[in-house]
C-alpha cells in the first residue's frame, strides 16, 4: 500500500529524555480463569473486563515491560478494546506493538508514555480516542491503518518529538497537510504537530471546526489565518501558544470554546465574530498582551474568567445585549473604568476582584445580583453607582477598596455581607437604607476614616467586628433597639434617637 509520509525537522530540543527500564517482557497470552469483582478480571499483568459479546478491554496494566506485546487473548476472550487511561504515565515503556485483533483505543490510553519510540497499530484498528497518545514525548513517528474512521480531539497533544505520521495517500477519513492533521468526514482540524516550526499558518478553506486542542502548545506560531467556512473553534484550541500575535476569526464563526485561547501571553488584539453568544470559560485567561478587543452586539454572555488577567486590557466596550458577567470575568486584568448596560442582570463572583487600576464603576438598575467579592482588591476603586433593586452586598464585595471615599447603598439593600467593606481604610461617609436588617461579621473591620453611621431601626442582627472598637466612630441607634444592645456589648461610642 501506497504511503505517503511527512517529515518534520525538530526545532529546538527535546524538554525530557526518558530513563527505560532494562528489563524486556512479554505480557502472558493467559494465565488462570478470570478473577475479580464487578466485572473486572485479572490476567497476569492486564486488568480486563467484558463486553456483551465476550470481548474485552482492557482497563489497566501493571506491568513493567520495556517492550511490550498486548496480547490478543485474555482467558480465552479476544482483546478488542484498549480502555481509557489503561496505559497511562508509564513512561517505562519503549516499544508496544498492539494485536491485531484491536479495534478501538481508548482516551489518553497511552497519555505520558514518555519513554515511547515506536509503536505498531493493527490493521484493523477503527477507533482512536481523545488525546489517546498525548505526551509521548519521544515518539518520532507513527502509521495509522486505513481503517480509522473515528479519531478524537487531537491524539497526539505534547507529543513533542512526533515529525513523521503516514498513511495511505486514499485514506476514507484521515488528510495530512502542511504538518497538520484534518478529519475528512468531519472537515475537522485536528492537530498540528508541535515539531512544525512555521510561524505563520493558513488554514484551509472548507475547514468547518478546530478541534479541540489543535494548535496547543504550538509555540512557534505567530499569525493564523482562518478561512469563512470555520464555524467552530473548540476547546482549548490554541492553549498556550505562547507566540501567537495575532487571528482572525471569520463571520462565520459561531461557537468559541472555554480555554481556547487561554494563555496566549503575546495576543494583542481580538474582534469576536457578530455570531458568537458567549464568551466561555477562560477563553482570554492569562493574555497578557491583550490590549485591545472588540465584542459584537447580540453577545449575551461573558463566562467566568474569560479576560481574566489581561493586564493589559484597559478598556472594553460591552454591548447593550449582554445579561450576565461571569465569575472572576475580569479578575485582574488591566480595566481602569467598568460601564456595564442596561440589561445586564448579573455580576458574578469576583468579576473584577484585584483590577488595581479600576478607578470606576457603573452598573444598571437591571442588575439584581452582585456576587461575593465582585469588586475585593480594587485598591484604585474611587467611584461606584450601584443600582436600586439589589438586595444584598455579599461577603467581600468592596473588601480592600483602599481608595473608595463615600457610598450610598440603595434603598432595596436588606444584607450587608460579612467582611463587605473591611480594609475601605479612605471610607468616610456610607448611607443605609431604611430597609437594612442585617450587619454581617466584619463588614465594616479596618476602616479607619469612618466617623459617624446612622444605623436604621430595623436592623436586628450585627455580626462580630462589624465595626472597629476602641475608635472615633460613633453608631447612632435606635434607643432600645438590637443595634443599641449591640454597642453595649462591644463596647462601642454611640448616640441613641427615637422611642423616647
Amino acid at each position: 500500500m501506497k504511503k505517503k509520509t511527512l517529515i518534520i525537522l525538530l526545532s529546538a530540543l527535546l524538554w525530557f529524555t526518558p530513563i527505560l527500564s532494562a528489563a524486556f517482557a512479554e505480557i502472558p497470552e493467559s494465565v488462570s480463569v478470570p478473577n475479580g469483582t464487578e466485572g473486572t478480571f485479572t490476567c497476569g499483568d492486564c486488568k480486563y473486563r467484558l463486553f456483551e459479546d465476550g470481548t474485552a478491554e482492557i482497563t489497566w496494566y501493571t506491568g513493567g515491560a520495556e517492550i511490550l506485546y498486548v496480547p490478543g487473548e485474555l482467558d480465552g476472550h479476544t482483546v478488542t478494546s484498549i480502555g481509557d487511561g489503561a496505559f497511562r504515565g508509564w513512561s517505562v515503556i519503549a516499544s508496544l506493538t498492539l494485536p491485531d485483533s484491536l479495534k478501538s483505543i481508548g482516551s489518553e490510553a497511552f497519555s505520558g508514555c514518555a519513554g515511547l519510540t515506536e509503536i505498531i497499530l493493527p490493521p484493523g484498528l477503527e477507533a482512536i480516542g481523545d488525546y489517546a497518545f498525548s505526551a509521548c514525548e519521544n515518539l518520532p513517528q507513527i502509521i495509522l491503518p486505513d481503517t480509522v474512521t473515528k479519531i478524537g480531539a487531537n491524539p497526539f497533544l505534547r507529543c513533542e518529538s512526533l515529525r513523521e505520521i503516514s498513511f495511505s495517500d486514499d485514506h476514507p477519513t484521515l488528510e495530512m497537510c502542511d504538518g497538520t492533521l484534518f478529519c475528512k468526514t468531519e472537515k475537522r482540524l485536528v492537530c498540528r504537530l508541535m515539531a512544525v516550526t512555521d510561524s505563520e499558518y493558513r488554514i484551509p478553506e472548507g475547514t468547518k471546526i478546530i478541534g479541540d486542542e489543535a494548535f496547543s502548545f504550538c509555540d512557534c506560531l505567530n499569525r493564523v489565518f482562518l478561512p469563512e467556512s470555520v464555524t467552530k473553534i473548540g476547546y482549548a484550541s490554541f492553549f498556550r501558544c505562547e507566540g501567537l500575535i495575532g487571528i482572525n476569526l471569520p463571520d462565520s464563526v459561531t461557537e468559541i470554546g472555554d480555554c481556547a485561547f487561554n494563555f496566549c501571553a503575546s495576543l494583542e488584539s481580538i474582534s469576536v465574530p457578530s455570531g458568537v453568544k458567549r464568551i466561555g470559560r477562560n477563553v482570554f485567561f492569562g493574555c497578557s498582551r491583550l490590549a485591545n478587543v472588540i465584542l459584537p452586539d447580540g453577545l449575551m454572555e461573558i463566562g467566568e474568567a474569560a479576560f481574566s488577567r489581561c493586564g493589559h486590557l484597559k478598556g472594553i466596550t460591552i454591548p447593550g445585549s449582554v445579561t450576565r458577567i461571569g465569575d472572576e470575568a475580569f479578575e485582574r486584568s488591566g480595566l481602569t473604568e467598568a460601564v456595564l448596560p442596561d440589561g445586564v442582570i448579573s455580576v458574578g463572583a469576583g468579576a473584577f476582584t484585584d483590577c488595581s487600576g479600576l478607578i470606576s464603576a457603573v452598573l444598571p438598575d437591571s442588575v439584581r445580583m452582585i456576587g461575593n467579592a465582585a469588586f475585593a482588591g480594587c485598591r484604585n476603586l474611587e467611584h461606584i453607582s450601584l443600582p436600586n433593586g439589589i438586595t444584598e452586598i455579599g461577603y467581600r464585595t468592596f473588601y480592600g477598596c483602599g481608595s473608595l471615599v463615600e457610598i450610598t447603598l440603595p434603598e432595596s439593600v436588606t444584607v450587608i455581607g460579612e467582611n463587605a467593606f473591611a480594609g475601605c481604610g479612605s471610607l468616610k461617609k456610607i448611607g443605609f437604607p431604611e430597609s437594612l436588617t442585617e450587619i454581617g461579621a466584619g463588614a465594616f473591620y479596618s476602616c479607619p476614616g469612618l466617623t459617624e453611621i446612622m444605623v436604621p431601626g430595623g436592623v436586628n442582627a450585627i455580626g462580630p467586628w462589624a465595626f472597629d472598637a476602641g475608635t472615633d466612630l460613633v453608631l447612632i441607634v435606635m434607643k432600645s433597639s438590637p443595634a443599641e444592645a449591640y454597642c453595649v456589648e462591644n463596647g462601642l461610642n454611640y448616640k441613641t434617637y427615637g422611642r423616647e
